[in-house]
């Protein structure tokens, strides 16, 4: 199952980079939303927060934007997580993301399991430099990009439920009269605690496009066991429907 990127999600892309061109230059990097080379039919799209240190920087990504995104998105996939090249094990995020998968589709918990699944991140544009991270203004800057941007990949990648690792980061793209508010992309949102906050809600985009989605935070620094079975069993259930 081969992720074709629309031209629509190609110029929100090149829309970011040039805005940040000017004021950033070569000390950011844009984040490409990635994908298993081996999706299942039913599928999990987990969202992040950030990637810092994103290594390639505006400057240096002359072909942008398409040259590099057909290459990072359709050839890249998860392979750096498959082939060990990364160490999964040792990053809460990925051990979160391993762990669910591998107990949702009943396989086993290694390398391979990342083929299985698509990843995104709410915010696109990063520091380059190893632990950067974006500050607030660099958030405001991009946020309604990346909130149209993270819709129409949605649309394309057409997941079965999405997990939202993310914690309150999220609520700037909801909360209040924000956009997917009035267009009622966020429908039968709940809030829970337990023992951490967990929201869960349906992503209604129309068309009969409605994906289960539940909201948990961060696993950095978190106890395990106290995000991934709630999650595992959110994703079960509606699976299993």
């Amino acid at each position: 199952m081969s992720y074709v990127m629309s031209e629509k999600v190609k110029g929100l892309y090149a829309q970011l980079i040039e805005q940040f061109k000017p004021t950033h230059g070569s000390d950011c990097g844009v984040f490409v939303t990635h994908k298993g080379s081996t999706l299942p039919e039913k599928h999990i799209l987990f969202v992040g927060r950030e990637t810092n240190g994103i290594g390639t920087s505006l400057e240096e990504l002359k072909s942008l934007p398409y040259a590099y995104m057909e290459a990072d998105v359709t050839e890249g996939h998860l392979d750096w997580l498959v082939d060990g090249s990364y160490s999964y094990s040792t990053s809460p995020f990925w051990r979160t993301v391993g762990k669910t998968a591998s107990e949702v589709f009943d396989k086993e918990y290694d390398g391979s399991i990342f083929n299985s699944v698509s990843w995104a991140n709410l915010y696109r544009v990063a520091m380059c430099e190893k632990d950067g991270r974006i500050n607030g203004s660099m958030k405001d800057a991009q946020r309604k990009l990346c909130a149209d941007l993270l819709i129409e990949e949605i649309r394309e990648l057409k997941p079965s439920a999405m997990v939202f690792l993310t914690g309150d980061w999220l609520d700037s793209f909801y909360d209040g009269d924000k956009e997917w508010s009035k267009l009622g992309y966020i429908q039968n949102f709940t809030d829970e605690n337990c023992p951490l906050y967990i929201g869960k809600f349906d992503f209604n985009l129309g068309d009969g496009l409605v994906i289960p989605t539940i909201v948990v935070p961060h696993p950095q620094g978190k106890k395990e066991e106290d995000i991934l079975p709630h999650v595992v069993e959110y994703v079960k259930s509606k699976f299993n429907n």
